[in-house]
């Protein structure tokens, strides 16, 4: 049987209504608390990075939101993001936050089919304990490390629960020891890293959101990178805070949530 708190079947679908996600730290009440109030209505809750000492902390504060967030009333799409497929914590995140029935785990440092495997199988467990649909949560795979670049190729050979694949520009950047702080004017590496994981994601048939834009991007700059990843092949974007988040929802199509039906309207 299913829990009834949480869906089944197909796990996540990345469509018009849902371009951009809100990337949100777990380690922040204050932003837990303004993303469940905001209009995103896809959230990522990171764990990723989190210091061990405070890890189990943060856990339990992130499945409480996830529980929030499913019992609100809205239909929203919720992710968790979690260490490397090495890291020693992310089987202890998978524990606490599977329980709360996300639609993907979004993998930071995804380095080839071999990790997108061990991730599978790591939740294919978590679901049967927790009588989850077999496969009902999605892999987002992001694309943080030079390895991971160099094994893209691979991921349309393990794309079974991939949903979609994403890129970090400051991951990146911090491994080649070159500046990220201006995606307008990014070094070649960066726009070769952003190009390839447009190419991948087509290969293996899923959607492709562009990196997060730094924090305190005005509006207009903002504005122009969207546009720019949509010309460019990208399905949406990583939002850094709700104010990115929704001038990235209306640069992709879509107003927020609090725009669509103007009081009296039908």
């Amino acid at each position: 049987m299913v829990h009834p708190a949480v869906k089944s079947g197909p796990a996540l679908k990345i469509d018009a209504k849902t371009p951009c996600f809100l990337l949100v730290r777990g380690d922040d009440p204050d932003a837990l608390s303004a993303a469940l109030r905001s209009d995103a209505e896809a959230l990522v809750f990171d764990l990723a990075g989190v210091p061990s000492e405070r890890r189990g902390t943060v856990r339990r504060a992130v499945l409480a939101a996830l529980r929030e967030a499913r019992n609100g009333g809205r239909r929203r799409l919720l992710a968790v993001r979690v260490g490397g497929i090495r890291d020693p914590l992310s089987e202890g995140d998978l524990d606490v936050v599977v329980t709360g029935g996300p639609d993907a785990v979004l993998l930071a440092a995804c380095e080839g089919a071999a990790d997108l495997q061990r991730l599978s199988a790591r939740l294919s467990v978590r679901e049967a304990l927790h009588d989850l649909a077999d496969g009902s949560t999605a892999i987002v795979a992001s694309i943080d490390t030079p390895a991971g670049l160099l094994l893209l190729p691979e991921l349309s050979r393990a794309a079974g629960r991939l949903a979609a694949l994403t890129w970090s520009a400051e991951a990146l950047a911090v491994h080649l020891g070159i500046p990220a702080n201006d995606p307008g004017d990014w070094p070649h590496p960066l726009q070769l890293a952003r190009s390839l994981v447009v190419f991948a994601a087509s290969s293996s048939g899923v959607a492709a959101l562009d990196t997060a834009a730094p924090p305190g991007t005005a509006p207009e700059p903002l504005r122009r990178l969207a546009e720019s990843a949509r010309r460019d092949g990208f399905a949406g974007m990583l939002a850094a805070g709700p104010d990115q988040f929704t001038v990235l929802q209306e640069a992709f199509g879509t107003p927020p949530l609090s725009r669509r039906h103007p009081p009296g309207g039908a």
